[in-house]
């Protein structure tokens, strides 16, 4: 599975987990409040990842440009692989949800928004598609999916103590 880096080139997913463990975090799209929340959790734990053995990659799903306009806006460190899946074949794969019902009828979801909203996190112009669910895998040298996590709706993701430690454990 090839998707796209932040400057358009190729990159081959397994090539994340060749020699390391990986975590992958698929947002839903790179302008939601809660995304840009989900990251500002990660960003500050982000050099974590590399030191408990392991890789962490952010995949969304809008084109590279997009993608490269976030990345500069959250601020991950070099560490951290800003990626996209226009095609959204990635999430596919996966097993991530693509759902209207989850996003816009889910009482959940209201209350993470109105969480990010509070924390200062705003809502930007739509980067990708909206009704993409997002999640998290950890997976293996080989391509052993060793921790999934699929989300129910906007703002549904594993913080980043839970991502650590599935990651240590596949390391």
């Amino acid at each position: 599975m090839v998707v796209k880096d932040t400057e358009a080139r190729d990159v081959r997913l397994g090539d994340l987990w060749r020699d390391k463990p990986a975590a992958l975090v698929f947002v839903r799209h790179y302008g939601r409040a809660l995304c840009r929340e989900q990251a500002a959790e990660l960003r500050p734990r982000a050099d974590e990842f590399a030191k408990a053995g392991g890789k962490l990659a952010v995949i969304g799903n809008g084109w590279p440009a997009m993608a490269k306009s976030w990345a500069e806006h959250v601020g991950f460190p070099p560490s951290v692989a800003v990626l996209t899946d226009p095609t959204r074949k990635a999430y596919d794969l996966a097993g991530m949800k693509r759902s209207v019902a989850l996003t816009l009828f889910n009482p959940f979801a209201l209350v993470r928004w109105g969480r990010a909203q509070l924390h200062g996190f705003r809502q930007g112009k739509t980067a990708g598609d909206a009704w993409q669910q997002g999640g998290a895998l950890v997976v293996q040298p080989g391509g052993k999916v060793t921790f999934r996590y699929v989300s129910l709706g906007p703002g549904d993701h594993p913080g980043p103590t839970t991502l650590l430690a599935a990651l240590k454990r596949a390391a």
